[in-house]
């Protein structure tokens, strides 16, 4: 994939020029990397630009607290004249956004280096959104996407296959996770190997490797639910006046819970799946006489 970098001087400090040109080059060929901003006699951020082979397009001072006007010019000429694949840039400026926007029209790649401050706006205008703390090892748990949401989307997506028949590979449940939340990154949650966070993070997963490749599976973990589900109605006296409570405890016992992953897209038709259950009234479920246990 063709890259052409851009960075925002006027928002960007110079001790994230390092990670952002070595992640960039992570996502493919740069060809072009350009700075933009009021840098004056700042020989500190002249340094390491030049370091990293930046081209250091300067701009009045007047505008040095706005992302400069060439600097988006420039982005639509690369667009416009086919010449990338994926525009790179680092800002924080949401004023940018307008442009993000039309260069994903255009059918390019926007991947975005921001931060977990104000970066609403530009997360919803790229397909990729990075955030320099997470870079540079901060923990920023309590601002990206939640841990359990990521876990839930990990079995959806597993189960999802299972239900076609069809085995699952860590590397489509990654670009999966990528497209349903633009900010998904594991260094967001402190790993640096999808495998270790899917073995430590992910309960009623299990993983293993063939020719190399790594698949995802679900855990087979039926007859653990229908145990945990008897015992836990018996220990209330054989009956619950609402089916909810039921399904609280079962998402506390088995994180990521879903009757989905068993097959049903129902909570009722998950209950009657049970032989010794019923359903009491509207909402609550009961264990039929037969089985009732003391």
């Amino acid at each position: 994939m063709r890259i052409a970098l851009f960075v925002d001087a006027n928002s960007i400090g110079y001790q994230y020029i390092d990670v952002i040109y070595k992640e960039a080059i992570v996502q493919g060929e740069v060809i072009i990397r350009n700075a933009y901003g009021a840098l004056g006699k700042n020989t500190g951020y002249r340094n390491v630009l030049s370091a990293n082979s930046f081209y250091i397009v300067e701009t009045p001072s007047l505008y040095k607290k706005r992302i400069s006007m060439r600097l988006a010019a420039d982005m639509m000429k690369v667009v416009d004249g086919n010449i990338v694949d994926a525009v790179v840039i680092a800002t924080l400026d949401e004023y940018i956004a307008p442009i993000l926007s039309l260069i994903r029209e255009k059918g390019k790649q926007v991947i975005v280096f921001g931060s977990c401050q104000n970066c609403d706006v530009l997360k919803r205008e790229c397909n990729q959104f990075i955030y320099l703390e997470a870079l540079c090892g901060q923990n920023l748990q309590e601002y990206v996407t939640p841990l359990s949401d990521i876990v839930t989307a990990i079995r959806d997506i597993a189960s999802s296959y299972k239900g076609r028949g069809e085995r699952l590979a860590a590397e489509a449940a990654y670009v999966t996770l990528c497209r349903k939340y633009r900010d998904f990154d594991i260094r967001n949650y402190g790993y640096t190997h999808f495998d270790a966070f899917i073995r430590n993070e992910v309960s009623g997963i299990h993983t293993e490797y063939d020719n190399k490749q790594l698949y995802i599976n679900l855990t087979d973990d039926n007859k653990e639910v229908e145990s945990f589900i008897y015992s836990y109605i018996a220990a209330k006296g054989n009956r619950l006046d609402d089916m909810q409570e039921l399904f609280d405890a079962l998402s506390g016992k088995f994180p990521g819970f879903s009757t989905v992953h068993y097959g049903y897209n129902s909570e009722y038709a998950f209950i009657l799946s049970f032989p010794k259950l019923e359903i009491d009234g509207n909402k609550g479920i009961k264990l039929k006489q037969t089985f009732k246990l003391k």
